[in-house]
């Protein structure tokens, strides 16, 4: 991948060459090359890389669709890797299913618990220790109980910060079409101040239908906040908020 100078003021293809805007990398210069969208498309050769294109873009739906459910805490989180990083985990999941062949693989609970439990909606911000949490589903509600760690109150006070909120969401996802069709519970928000540390732990019910075939995730973010002149803003200090999956389950049938 060749990098272009400054010398270069416009994008778009030039002959064999196409010049483009990396966020990252600045400007870049790339050849064209490689099998036409055709050969792809039908040539026997290319039968895994249609395989793989299909569960690529089944997975990037999915990440689509999660991250517009999840609106609230990933907007919040201001992280503009995240579509990437969770198409990525739920690419993982999917590979997991060792008994299908490329393209036709499925998701199955142990895969999606591992890879996306504690997943981080900003990267390198996700849960450690921060919360003892403890959840219970019945047919119609997800229950979840929540306790604050005291160590993790203590090192907020010392940056200063007012109070502590702390928010869930769970969001019920039809799989039957590629979760574009999904159920947000309302979300449950906490505030709690820091000057006493009295109220640490709390429960926070969602109640929700599943879905025939569904994918139920559970969302938690913790945030610290400052007041001025009776009004309460973020902080932005490092650390200050944490957000993560806390709770994720497969439904292959009704409860």
């Amino acid at each position: 991948m060749a990098r272009a100078n400054n010398i270069f003021n416009f994008k778009g293809k030039l002959g064999e060459l196409s010049f483009y805007q990396h966020k990252d990398y600045g400007k870049i210069v790339r050849r064209k090359g490689g099998p036409s969208a055709e050969q792809i498309a039908e040539a026997q050769q290319f039968v895994e890389v249609r395989a793989n294109n299909s569960e690529f873009a089944y997975c990037s739906q999915l990440s689509g669709n999660i991250r517009k459910a999840f609106h609230e805490i990933c907007h919040s989180s201001g992280d503009s890797s995240l579509h990437g990083r969770l198409c990525g985990q739920l690419k993982l999941a999917l590979k997991a299913d060792t008994d299908s062949a490329p393209g036709q693989r499925q998701l199955t609970t142990g895969a999606l618990v591992k890879q996306l439990t504690n997943f981080p909606m900003r990267k390198g911000n996700g849960f450690t220790n921060e919360l003892i949490i403890d959840i219970s589903r019945d047919t119609e509600a997800l229950h979840i109980h929540w306790r604050v760690d005291p160590a993790y109150l203590y090192n907020m006070a010392l940056l200063k910060a007012d109070r502590l909120v702390l928010q869930s969401y769970v969001a019920c996802f039809n799989l039957a079409d590629n979760a574009t069709t999904y159920q947000l519970s309302e979300p449950n928000i906490a505030h709690f101040s820091l000057d006493a540390f009295k109220e640490t732990s709390g429960n926070f019910t969602h109640a929700f239908e599943p879905y025939r075939y569904s994918l139920v995730l559970a969302a938690m973010q913790v945030s610290c906040e400052l007041e001025t002149n009776q009004r309460w803003y973020p902080m932005q200090a490092k650390n200050t908020k944490k957000s993560g999956f806390v709770y994720v389950n497969l439904v292959d049938q009704e409860f």
